[in-house]
């Protein structure tokens, strides 16, 4: 059987991992009633206990961070990432149920959410840019004070251009990346639920998922590797070759034993 694929979207994530850290407490004072400033605080207590499974699940210890995800759920049902990693971990046991109940959920959860990560997403790209701005003032008083500076004082006042240069330009390329990404649903959100539909053997919904994903990230190997399969199930032979090609261009594990069959229906 072929393998799966994943690849994470890692703009998203890491404007997401960013929120606890500057967000929601601006969010708790500005444009939002008061039941949502209660589900705000519902989610920081919830995420403790998601960002302790996270650091369980990396570490293979894999019981004890389904508890914790668990307790995370309790404190706030609607956190689509705890929902998101226990589909993953629910998909490699084959338990195929509790999967496809929990990527329901975190697909519905970040609808649900979608407000609160479209006002934070464009917070973060705020503070990026108001970053610059003060960076900006502070390069040009220094390059103005650089001419007549001599010695030791020229070479402070060089490395801290340096240093403020490098900072604009690591906001710039987060800049570029994360208005890339942008506050959408992740691209993996499509791919498990594709999976655990192919699993299921329902395979026109695995499609519709995997081209979802496919949209959202066309170098997704993994799911131009199992449409590739689904094609290859129902003699599609064109549509195989064409999402295999793809696959392998996009540096997915692809099953040498299926490479061989595809090759054969094809008369090489």
């Amino acid at each position: 059987m072929h393998q799966f694929h994943r690849k994470s979207n890692c703009g998203f994530w890491m404007v997401l991992l960013l929120i606890p850290l500057f967000t929601f407490t601006g969010l708790a004072q500005k444009d939002f009633n008061q039941e949502e400033k209660e589900m705000i605080r519902d989610f920081r207590r919830s995420n403790s206990h998601y960002l302790d499974g996270e650091k369980l699940y990396k570490k293979g210890k894999i019981d004890k961070a389904v508890k914790k995800f668990e307790e995370c759920l309790e404190i706030f049902p609607k956190h689509d990432k705890a929902h998101f990693v226990l589909a993953d971990i629910y998909l490699k046991k084959r338990d195929l149920e509790n999967a496809e109940k929990h990527i329901l959920a975190a697909k519905q959860g970040f609808k649900d959410l979608q407000k609160w990560y479209s006002f934070t997403f464009q917070q973060y790209l705020d503070t990026l840019r108001e970053q610059k701005d003060i960076n900006n003032e502070q390069i040009a008083g220094l390059e103005a004070s650089r001419g007549t500076a001599k010695g030791l004082e020229k070479s402070r006042i060089e490395a801290r251009l340096a240093q403020l240069k490098s900072q604009n330009a690591d906001a710039d390329n987060k800049l570029s990346e994360f208005m890339r990404s942008g506050a959408e649903m992740p691209a993996e959100y499509h791919y498990i639920h594709g999976n655990v539909y192919f699993l299921t053997r329902r395979f026109q919904d695995a499609v519709n998922e995997y081209t979802k994903t496919l949209e959202k990230d066309p170098t997704h190997g993994g799911a131009c590797n199992n449409l590739a399969t689904i094609y290859f199930m129902h003699k599609r032979i064109d549509k195989a070759r064409e999402y295999f090609d793809k696959a392998v261009e996009c540096g997915a594990q692809v099953n040498p034993k299926f490479k061989e069959a595809l090759e054969k229906a094809e008369g090489k």
